[in-house]
């Protein structure tokens, strides 16, 4: 109350333009065009708002709090900063699970590779910012949790050396004098990288309205739905986002890979110094030579046969954790799937808080 409503940037504004603006001859159009788009606020001027009116308005488009089903298939996060919230984790979860919708979280843009919730919850693809060359956007939070990279824009750099800053230009709106005028205008950020993910995954799920968290996983973790060179990295995740070589994937059907379960390993003191992580593969060809990289002196890998899946009994090593500092590194996997060498990161995060 008393705020002015012409002081808002209109950031949802452009967030759902790049997902599915109208191709009217004007300006730009959204990735998914035709799709349709539910607008839930959370947040007011400047960004500001509380993670329980985020958990509320998750709960209530996946159902669980009236009890019907999902009113979206795909869900855009273009917000963060928030720690790991159990109540926030427990309504992705439901929507992941129970009505097999896809999340989609902004990396956020501190430049940091400190986890950055909900991007980093382990049901979310956490998507980092790339310019228009396909380098990392200096302002874009990387790390172990990135998934894939999408096209945010970097004000500071001309990437694609067209003259102009590369930033992304979507729907806004302007204060006139007989109230707001429809307006376009460019903005950076991994706001904008992440409603392109959720865009493509819009068409996916036209293609297939069966596709859910585990499919995407498989296809994410194949190279399906990037550019993906082999090698995941920090900066870009499985790779940069492309369009159209994820509407052929999607349709090929023939992917194999190996998807864990669960795709994250937390230890420590909340969570006990010991879980097991199921090595599920998905498709029909033959999965061999599976290997386990070697890891570092504070936790310990132990591979096992059950049930003809491969698990992993990820342990801590009590004497080798300092107490209150938190550990981070990854279980390499590397196999080979019919032909194709292949290879997977689990992040394995770490933590003994002291009495």
């Amino acid at each position: 109350p008393g705020s002015s409503v012409a002081a808002s940037v209109f950031h949802g504004t452009h967030v759902a333009g790049a997902i599915g603006a109208v191709l009217n001859g004007q300006g730009i159009g959204g990735v998914a065009f035709g799709g349709r788009i539910l607008p839930v606020r959370v947040l007011g001027e400047g960004g500001t708002g509380s993670s329980d009116d985020l958990i509320d308005a998750i709960r209530w488009v996946t159902g669980e709090t009236d009890g019907v089903a999902a009113r979206a298939q795909v869900v855009n996060l273009s917000l963060g900063g928030l720690p790991e919230i159990p109540q926030l984790e427990a309504a992705i979860e439901f929507g992941v699970n129970e009505r097999d919708m896809l999340f989609v979280g902004a990396a956020g843009n501190s430049a940091t590779s400190s986890p950055s919730y909900p991007a980093a919850s382990p049901n979310v693809l956490a998507v980092s910012s790339v310019d228009a060359g396909g380098q990392l956007a200096s302002y874009s939070n990387f790390g172990s949790w990135i998934d894939l990279a999408g096209p945010g824009g970097d004000a500071s750099r001309d990437g694609n050396n067209d003259g102009r800053a590369d930033v992304v230009w979507s729907t806004s709106a302007v204060a006139g004098a007989n109230g707001f005028e429809a307006s376009y205008t460019g903005l950076q950020g991994t706001s904008m990288a992440a409603p392109h993910v959720s865009g493509v995954l819009a068409l996916l799920k036209t293609q297939d309205s069966s596709l859910n968290y585990e499919g995407l996983r498989a296809l994410l973790e194949s190279g399906g739905l990037t550019d993906f060179s082999g090698s995941r990295s920090d900066q870009l995740g499985f790779g940069i986002l492309d369009a159209s070589g994820a509407l052929q994937a999607n349709l090929s059907g023939d992917i194999t890979i190996l998807s864990p379960s669960p795709s994250q390993v937390i230890l420590g003191s909340e969570t006990g110094s010991e879980q097991i992580v199921r090595l599920n593969q998905i498709g029909n060809g033959a999965i061999s030579n599976v290997s386990i990289s070697d890891t570092p002196p504070w936790f310990t890998v132990i591979r096992s046969d059950i049930d003809s899946t491969i698990a992993l009994n990820v342990a801590l090593v009590d004497s080798a954790i300092e107490e209150n500092v938190a550990y981070r590194d990854v279980i390499r996997v590397d196999y080979q799937a019919g032909s194709e060498l292949r290879s997977l990161d689990i992040p394995v995060v770490a933590q003994v808080l002291s009495d």
